[in-house]
């Protein structure tokens, strides 16, 4: 036995120290419509892959939170993709025949851990 492994723990204990925890919090939030890329986030990644689960978690990661507590899905004549350029109908505004119907995401419930500073902690340490 070592020096640091039997002497420290007795002196934690001794000096009535606890180790320093950071507590966590989950933040969530709901993005009712999202957008990206100039118009409504199609339900799809790419070009028929990666639909749901795959686009709202990169819709997330891009607006800062690691990760999808849930979404859904709306009809729409328009939509942007998030893992490619492009999207999926016609632009805004244009009137054209026969329209393609395009699927979106909607109320996109991100989520993120956030660790708050313990009181008494020395400035310029990590959170």
């Amino acid at each position: 036995m070592t020096f640091k492994t039997f002497a420290l723990p007795l002196l934690v204990t001794l000096l009535g120290l606890a180790p320093l925890q950071a507590s966590a919090d989950t933040v969530t939030k709901v993005f009712g419509s999202p957008t990206a890329n100039g118009g409504p986030v199609d339900y799809c990644f790419r070009p028929g892959a990666g639909c749901g689960q795959k686009a709202a978690s990169a819709f997330c990661t891009s607006v800062g939170y690691t990760g999808v507590a849930g979404y859904s899905s709306k009809s729409a004549t328009f939509t942007r993709y998030i893992g490619s350029s492009g999207g999926c109908g016609t632009i805004p505004g244009a009137v054209i025949a026969g329209a393609k119907h395009c699927k979106a995401l909607r109320g996109v419930r991100c989520t993120k851990t956030v660790y708050a500073k313990e009181p008494g902690l020395p400035e310029g340490l990590p959170n």
